[in-house]
């Protein structure tokens, strides 16, 4: 699955990729998980990186 950046708060540009989720792992002590994203580019740069989704 590919992860792409969104347009939520107006501001920067829509559906720029970001990588693909390599792997998913699942808390069955409460129910969140945690997705391995493999980076599209280099992101030596960046501090950090906010990831929204649904199912």
């Amino acid at each position: 699955m590919e992860v792409v950046t969104s347009d939520l708060a107006g501001d920067m540009p829509s559906n720029v990729l970001v990588g693909k989720v390599s792997s998913v792992k699942t808390s069955t002590r409460d129910l969140s998980r945690e997705l391995y994203i493999k980076p599209a580019a280099n992101f030596s740069n960046i501090y950090s990186v906010l990831v929204v989704g649904e199912e």
